[in-house]
């Protein structure tokens, strides 16, 4: 019994086993993760050829999806809705300045 405690406590006590075996845990967990994880992608390309089934679902019980935009046609919203020839260059207070001060002065210059 006390060869085997003995030789518990050297393996433990052993570098190459105690970091090796963590680093080992972690691959291995790792893996598995990776392997849930691509499950789920390729899981989902299958059911995206189905949007339009469940489209046609959620219709029938009164839901209706928003169409999807492209991130031009976002972008493009969003340029419309900003007045970009009218801005003013204001800038921010230097280290050692006071704030208040320079924006007191900025809205006087606005006026």
């Amino acid at each position: 019994m006390e060869k085997l405690i003995n030789s518990t406590k050297r393996l433990f006590a052993n570098q190459h086993f105690k970091y090796g075996s963590s680093f080992l845990t972690f691959m291995v967990v790792a893996w598995f993760g990776l392997v849930e994880f691509a499950k789920i992608r390729y899981d989902l390309k299958e059911h995206q050829g189905k949007a339009a089934e469940l489209d046609e679902k959620a219709k029938e019980f009164g839901l209706e999806r928003k169409p999807r935009k492209s991130v031009e046609e976002l972008y493009l919203e969003v340029v419309e809705k900003q007045n970009l020839d009218e801005w003013k260059n204001i800038r921010g207070p230097r280290p050692g300045e006071n704030s208040r001060s320079i924006q007191e002065q900025q809205r006087s210059q606005q006026d």
